[in-house]
């Protein structure tokens, strides 16, 4: 049904993600060599992956195969000015629930600082982590796993200058379509304007009808 096809395809691309677009084809290309018009199991593919990025992959494929469930990502976002320090807590809510285990998730976060993309890498294995980036700059945004290759529900909730940043970013097609959704919840003339810009002037249609989902959302005079 829709979970398997859908979930099969989410795993292939935090697959892809964790072993590096070159590893990852020659894993493909490999699989495809050594099975080609055979039976698999999950297990093949497994040793196959293993094989090539010489990566031990048991707990991958454990978490997001063989186990149930997903992690639930409440992340919140502070800035230091005295220590020039951004702060990036990560709370695995799920993990309130003695039924629920803890998941292991490594991503990145992402911070635009004068118009430079600087990338950090996250690794997640605790109910609860701090991280601490120095930063030249307090950034105008702050993207989690920007890359969008965890299959997590994520709440981060930021400043609403911020979603006006990243929905205007042409170069971040997935931050527009976010932002877009944060802003739904809003009710000021402002974020109406720039809604309305971006229904009217973003390249992807994909973001459009984000823009205009949340202008429905909305559901005022002005955003009507």
């Amino acid at each position: 049904d829709y979970r398997a096809y859908q979930k099969g395809a989410w795993v292939v691309h935090m697959l892809r993600a964790r072993l590096g677009e070159g590893p990852f084809r020659r894993c493909v290309q490999t699989y495809l060599q050594r099975y080609g018009l055979g039976t698999v199991t999950t297990e093949d593919l497994r040793a196959v992956a293993e094989e090539v990025s010489g990566q031990g992959l048991d707990r991958f494929f454990d978490q997001w195969v063989f186990g149930g469930g997903l992690p639930r990502l409440k992340v919140t976002y502070a800035w230091s000015d005295k220590t020039r320090l951004a702060r990036i807590s990560v709370q695995q809510t799920q993990a309130q629930d003695a039924k629920d285990r803890v998941f292991q998730v490594p991503t990145k976060v992402r911070f635009l600082v004068a118009g430079q993309r600087i990338d950090r890498d996250l690794w997640i294995e605790r109910p609860q982590h701090d991280f601490y980036f120095p930063l030249a700059a307090e950034p105008c945004v702050v993207r989690f796993d920007p890359e969008y290759t965890v299959l997590a529900e994520v709440t981060f909730d930021v400043a609403k200058a911020m979603l006006y940043e990243q929905l205007e970013d042409g170069n971040d097609v997935i931050g527009q379509v976010l932002a877009a959704r944060s802003l739904a919840k809003e009710r000021d003339t402002k974020t109406v304007e720039r809604l309305k810009e971006i229904l009217n002037q973003a390249v992807f249609y994909g973001v459009r009808c984000e823009a205009a989902r949340a202008l429905e959302e909305i559901h005022t005079d002005e955003a009507l």
